[in-house]
């Protein structure tokens, strides 16, 4: 069977604690690779050179979506898959993919990501999300300075065909997250400048403000956290359908729960869940009961989640929702269920 027609493209800098790894798993798969450095200092352009077919340089503008289509312009290929060094390829459906790029060249791939995290107590944990990261380059592009996304180029008419996301059977495992908290907040600061810088430009655009009030979650800088997400929630307005639009209402409300303003918490998300109804944000409004004491309203989200057909995705915390339904059963002196649902989680995640 004929090679796969996709180049995997990377930008890099300073990754050599990541990028062998990353490449090697690649290189199976007999992928042209590229990978365009930023301006390393150490390994990682020496590493980048014994597994890609070309490593390429490109002086460092503060712009990650220049970086990105500069090294997809030096492709072979008119696929892209767009990867970052600290992400893993753990499993790849040939097939699928091969029948993608053959049937659907004007839409674009959504792969499962596996988010290595660590939770408060510094333990690791993670949650699955699907992002966009297979395109056509004939079709598409990357913009936006920072927290870049893919997007349709300047002049692109799909006639009667309405792109979409198809979601295909490919893995990764995204390890970015799950570092110390000196590398996250040296990591933090620098987007915020970029941020920063972003919004001066584009001060309605709702995304790059939710972003910026990420970065300040991450450090834990709440109160600005709280000022960004809200001014964010007030340019999205009405149109909920936005890709940020669910995480922008939980990450609010975690930053209000954060700043013990509880009851703010749980109004915000009840407000807001006609239009989500996804197992992670009922999974923050089950929390948020909890923090307000409405013990009941809460167990029975918690039960509702475990039953929703997208509860896989939330990774740890499913698992932390028995746990939750056994503790709540406990109070209200029902050791009976307590039991039933200790069972079930040991079905659900030792058997």
């Amino acid at each position: 069977m004929a090679k796969l027609p996709i180049s995997v493209c990377m930008i890099a800098k300073n990754e050599e604690k990541y990028i062998e790894d990353c490449l090697s798993r690649l290189k199976r798969y007999g992928f042209e690779i590229i990978v365009t450095d930023t301006g390393s200092t150490d390994k990682t352009k020496q590493l980048a050179q014994e597994y890609a077919d070309k490593v390429l340089d490109f002086e460092w503008i503060n712009d990650f979506s220049a970086a990105r289509n500069y090294c997809a312009q030096a492709a072979s290929n008119q696929w892209i898959l767009a990867l970052d060094c600290d992400e893993m390829l753990e499993s790849f459906d040939e097939k699928a993919v091969r029948t993608m790029t053959q049937k659907y060249p004007m839409d674009k791939g959504m792969l499962h990501f596996k988010l290595m995290l660590q939770n408060a107590e510094g333990e690791e944990c993670f949650e699955w999300d699907k992002l966009v990261r297979l395109y056509n380059k004939k079709y598409y592009e990357f913009q936006g300075t920072i927290h870049e996304q893919i997007v349709p180029k300047k002049g692109f008419d799909a006639g009667s065909h309405t792109p979409v996301g198809i979601i295909l059977p490919v893995n990764i495992v995204h390890l970015g997250y799950n570092i110390s908290g000196e590398e996250m907040a040296k990591k933090q600061q620098r987007n915020i400048e970029l941020l920063k810088g972003c919004v001066e430009k584009e001060p309605e655009n709702s995304y790059l403000w939710f972003q910026l009030g990420q970065s300040h979650f991450i450090i834990r800088d709440f109160e600005h956290a709280v000022l960004y997400y809200e001014k964010a929630l007030e340019l999205l307005g009405e149109r909920f359908s936005a890709g940020h639009a669910q995480e922008l209402v939980i990450s609010l409300s975690k930053a209000y729960a954060s700043l013990e303003r509880y009851e703010e918490t749980l109004d915000i998300l009840l407000r807001h869940a006609p239009y989500f109804k996804s197992a992670k944000y009922a999974y923050a409004t089950a929390l948020a009961y909890v923090e307000n004491n409405a013990l009941m309203k809460a167990l029975l989200e918690f039960i509702k989640i475990i039953a929703l057909p997208d509860a896989e995705a939330l990774g740890s915390d499913l698992e932390t929702c028995y746990g939750c339904i056994s503790d709540l059963y406990r109070q209200f002196g029902d050791e009976k269920m307590a039991q039933f649902f200790i069972e079930k989680k040991r079905e659900r995640f030792h058997s």
